[in-house]
């Protein structure tokens, strides 16, 4: 390339197919990365800041329009370099070498992924304004420059992890822009930081390896009085964010074997928490157990096609059958097409005859039943009350007393089902998929027994979902006034009042000064689960969307979530006004589809809160009134609306 304004199209040619668009659609993140080996690429730490080791990268290389796989295998957090591993080796593309770290260079070329472009590749060609700098957390850096960016008024997210390329060699990677404040993602003077190819080594040369968990102990947990405390708390975690905050802890006193995660994983599941059991096991690919609960945990988000490739991989067993079974009756449930549903009743049977386990027997008793054969469910039904029954009850856990609970309501003790259903969801009154998926079964058995279907829904009880959208705070002065400071006090009542009508348990939303937050600190106070998701970066968030006189609300809310219940849309700020309103309006789709998500798996209908003032005219993009409308052309479920001038 030398020192001279253009550069070799040869150069650019083998650069495009070696470099990729990277995608965690689960948190809305994007970035770019290259590779250094056919089965590896870098990229930044902050792209995959999200994930767990092991967590999966949607990757599209160049052109190309396929998908492939990565995990993460190691990071450096000050460097700000990860490290990702590819399921196939790359064939059609040259790994790019990297230049050795004191070659110097005038010009460089540079190809990546802005998020703005969605998926379509851009070259960059700049100079050097300084090839050794401090960024703004002091770390050594290239100040490079690009008179393509000077002026431009748009973010650059995504692009994050772009190689710059002097002659065929790399000689750094894009990780930072240099931008004005509130405008961190836009280019300021066309300036962009990027890492020299001495920090990309760092994870090259395996060092900043995540510290991994110790062997099993040889001792048992009587020895481990702290092992004992934590998981002791962790199997009485109220909700998800609780059990992952103990997790954490478990990893920071280096406990974390892989039988606590799986451990955790079953938790984690009767929690109805998948997203959190995938990012937790994913590293773990040649553990049966693991890849079981990580097959279920897919076939909860709804990929359930997935979950039982997963499965064909392992080996007959009771659990595996059975997974296979409940995948199967899951997409009954969805589809109500009936071939699924005797597709799990051979599943379940299968694995029943061969173990006799009263897992599977009991739900091949009850799909019989819903296949219209009382005969034969009464008759698995009664093989399972035998077996359960034999076993003391200090050693039945709460699955143990819901199968029983289902056996006697199959043959019509329905007291006795009540009470039976009782114990399991005292013994685990956090779970509250599990309690939904008794609840799912309960429902569908009485209605088969022609009996009213709600009839034990009182015992089964699970918290409804629910997301807010409404007003922030007016402005001193604001016209017309929507929503008065005045009004915090009503509004705060209108919440908790339906929080409790609805009996919400687990809310969605976001944290600008007003409902978002009004909602947030009413829920915790109730001692519900928060999940809060930003359009962009924390500091920035707080100067558009909550201000001065209520950033100790939301640094009170925030400080009490599990870093997983804290979700950043995108990792830099848009520079304009249209596309902040763009990024709102991305932020409210993720909100509503994480709320949708997390009821279909609980079974329940989900409730959208929304603090307005009824408005006519045209409905701007990614505001309150937007939200309700994108909420209602997908029917996804009730509306409350709440408005602040008027409620009392």
């Amino acid at each position: 390339m030398g020192a001279i304004d253009d550069y070799d199209p040869a150069i650019l040619a083998d650069l495009k197919p070696a470099v990729a668009r990277l995608r965690i659609p689960n948190y809305g993140t994007e970035g770019t990365g290259f590779l250094v080996a056919p089965d590896q690429l870098i990229t930044c730490q902050h792209v995959v800041k999200d994930l767990a080791i092991g967590g999966e990268v949607q990757c599209r290389f160049g052109q190309s329009s396929k998908d492939r796989t990565a995990k993460l295998v190691r990071w450096d957090v000050e460097a700000d370099v990860a490290l990702l591993r590819l399921d196939e080796p790359i064939a059609d593309a040259k790994p790019l070498e990297l230049a050795n770290d004191n070659r110097r260079f005038t010009r460089w070329l540079g190809y990546g992924f802005p998020a703005f472009t969605d998926g379509i590749g851009v070259p960059f060609v700049g100079g050097v304004a300084d090839p050794d700098v401090r960024d703004r957390d002091g770390q050594s850096a290239i100040l490079v420059n690009a008179s393509m960016l000077t002026g431009e008024d748009v973010s650059l997210g995504g692009v994050s992890g772009t190689p710059i390329l002097y002659g065929a060699l790399v000689v750094g990677m894009l990780y930072r822009v240099l931008g004005a404040p509130g405008s961190w993602s836009a280019t300021h003077f066309g300036l962009l930081y990027a890492a020299p190819v001495s920090r990309l080594q760092v994870v090259l040369d395996g060092g900043a390896m995540p510290v991994p968990p110790p062997p099993a102990p040889t001792d048992d947990e009587a020895r481990h009085p702290k092992l004992v405390s934590l998981l002791l708390r962790l199997r009485l975690s109220a909700h998800a964010a609780e059990a992952l905050q103990t997790i954490n802890e478990l990893r920071r006193e280096q406990l974390a074997t892989l039988d606590v995660l799986l451990q955790a994983g079953e938790i984690l599941l009767d929690m109805g928490a998948a997203n959190d059991v995938i990012g937790l096991l994913g590293a773990s690919p040649e553990d049966e157990r693991a890849r079981q609960l990580v097959a279920l945990a897919h076939s909860l988000r709804g990929e359930h096609t997935i979950a039982l490739a997963m499965l064909k991989t392992l080996p007959p067993s009771s659990e595996t059958g059975g997974i296979a079974g409940s995948v199967e009756k899951r997409r009954y449930l969805e589809t109500k097409n009936v071939n699924h549903l005797r597709a799990a009743l051979l599943e379940y049977e299968k694995a029943y005859e061969t173990t006799q386990d009263p897992y599977p027997g009991i739900n091949a008793a009850a799909l019989a039943l819903w296949l219209g054969d009382g005969p034969k469910s009464r008759k698995l039904a009664g093989e399972v009350l035998a077996r359960v029954t034999a076993q003391p009850e200090a050693q039945r856990n709460h699955w143990g007393w819901a199968t029983l609970g289902e056996a006697r309501l199959l043959l019509g003790d329905r007291a006795a089902a009540s009470r039976d259903y009782g114990h399991a969801v005292a013994l685990n009154p956090g779970g509250a998929r599990a309690i939904a998926s008794m609840r799912t079964d309960a429902r569908i058995n009485l209605e088969c027994l022609g009996f009213r279907r709600d009839e034990l829904d009182s015992v089964v009880s699970v918290g409804a979902v629910a997301c807010v959208t409404g007003h922030r705070i007016d402005s001193p002065g604001a016209v017309p006034a929507r929503f008065p400071e005045s009004k915090v006090g009503a509004v705060t009542g209108a919440l908790k009042r339906a929080i409790d009508k609805y009996k919400i348990q687990f809310g969605f939303g976001s944290a600008a000064s007003g409902a978002d937050l009004l909602f947030a600190e009413a829920l915790l106070e109730r001692g519900g689960e928060v999940s809060i998701f930003l359009p962009f970066p924390a500091v920035d968030f707080i100067g558009t969307s909550v201000g001065a006189k209520w950033r100790s609300r939301f640094k009170g809310v925030l400080d009490r979530l599990a870093p997983s219940r804290i979700v950043i849309t995108n990792d830099e700020t848009p520079a304009s006004e249209v596309a902040k309103n763009e990024a709102y309006a991305r932020c409210n789709e993720l909100v509503q589809r994480e709320t949708a998500d997390a009821a279909r798996i609980l079974g329940e209908r989900p409730v959208l809160i929304a603090v307005v003032v009824p408005a006519g005219g045209v409905v701007p993009r990614g505001g309150t009134e937007d939200a309700i409308r994108l909420w209602k052309e997908r029917d996804r479920g009730e509306v409350v609306e709440i408005d602040p001038l008027t409620v009392r």
